[in-house]
């Protein structure tokens, strides 16, 4: 620890030097100071844990210091040293946060009781203040997952506290709507299969937007893995616009291009899954063989003649090429798969995921069967 001397008078100066016991409370440095503008400077450069300061010095005098010490140093624990026994200085001294004073000439023991307190105090506070570090330091390191889990309970309509929905800005009053931005698998194989690093970087592009327009909060959808999600509360006239400008930024920053999707306006945060139902609708019916470069959807972009194709439907022609056993085999029905897609030219994600769940349902079945086969053909 450090401790400051500042007094114009040298032999006050080197008195509380010489009577001061340091080495007892870790004091390793005394350092002196004959005017408040160099111990300002002194202050700055070492950064002193305690200081003693007189009362009546030349230009800047005790007061003046110990208002710049409270403004710029507040840490440092100050002893009001003056001869002058009046109320107006310590009045001042405790306005400004002095920890104690002394009177000139000064007495040892006042001096060294005096000395204990103030490093007793500040290496009390120092430990609060880094108890409160460690923990301001593991909130922002939380910060993100916090987020997600707060705001993703919000979206399943848990019943939050009124400071959480304070916090990421929402009020009762407002009326909001929710946009889904879709975090493909494509999307996460282009960031080296870091899921994390993607939906990081991909929020951190949206989020500069959200605070520039002060209009909404994004975060990552724990309930589904592939998504984003951002609700905005103002602004309603323009939520395409800014949609369309964040996909061009997210394709340009990050050379990925991320379907959006944005739902129905909503008069409170319990109605918050109804904009998300619809955004998602929107996103699932959405055309992946749309030709745009942005990628933004509504209720308007979505086809309503269009219908799912079943794979169920070609079973049986797929299981006469399982049993013929060649590739060349199942190009017809592969083609005749196409054809169709192609006659509607349209085809949605809902559309490869009901694709997706059939195969899983029919390899299953297809597997019985081929057990069957060769246990028949065993016996």
């Amino acid at each position: 620890m450090k401790v400051l001397i500042v007094d114009d008078e040298e032999h006050v100066r080197e008195g509380i030097k010489l009577l001061g016991q340091w080495e007892e409370h870790e004091i390793t440095d005394v350092i002196e100071a004959d005017s408040g503008e160099q111990a300002i400077a002194l202050i700055e450069d070492h950064g002193p844990e305690i200081i003693f300061t007189d009362m009546k010095m030349p230009n800047i005098d005790g007061i003046a210091l110990l208002e710049w010490i409270k403004e710029n140093s507040p840490s440092s624990k100050t002893i009001v040293v003056t001869g002058y026994d009046d109320y107006h200085y310590m009045r001042k001294a405790i306005h400004f946060g002095s920890t104690d004073y002394i009177l000139k000439p000064v007495d040892p023991s006042i001096l060294n009781d005096t000395l204990i307190r103030a490093v007793t105090q500040w290496k009390k506070e120092e430990e609060s203040r880094k108890v409160h570090n460690s923990s301001y330091r593991l909130i922002n390191e939380m910060k993100p997952i916090y987020r997600d889990r707060k705001l993703t309970q919000l979206m399943n309509n848990y019943l939050l506290n009124q400071s959480i929905y304070e916090e990421f800005g929402f009020h009762l009053t407002r009326e909001y709507e929710v946009g889904i931005v879709r975090v493909d698998e494509s999307i996460i194989r282009s960031f080296g299969g870091d899921r994390d690093l993607a939906y990081f970087s991909i929020l951190n592009v949206i989020n500069e937007m959200l605070m520039a327009e002060e209009n909404g909060v994004a975060f990552r959808y724990l309930s589904n893995k592939w998504e984003i999600i951002i609700i905005f509360w103002n602004d309603f006239e323009r939520i395409t616009s800014l949609l369309t400008t964040l996909h061009t930024a997210i394709r340009r920053t990050l050379d990925v291009s991320c379907r959006i999707a944005r739902g129905c306006k909503v008069s409170s945060i319990d109605q918050l899954m109804k904009s998300y139902e619809d955004a998602k609708n929107s996103l699932l019916l959405s055309n992946v063989l749309d030709q745009n470069k942005v990628k933004v959807y509504g209720e308007e972009d979505v086809l309503a003649s269009a219908l799912l194709i079943n794979m169920m439907d070609y079973n049986s022609k797929i299981e006469e090429a399982l049993q013929v056993g060649k590739f060349e085999a199942f190009l017809p029905v592969f083609n005749e798969i196409i054809t169709a897609f192609e006659a509607q030219n349209y085809l949605s994600l809902k559309q490869i995921l009901h694709f997706e769940q059939e195969y899983q349902l029919l390899s299953q079945h297809w597997a019985i069967s081929a057990s069957k086969v060769c246990r028949e053909k065993e016996a």
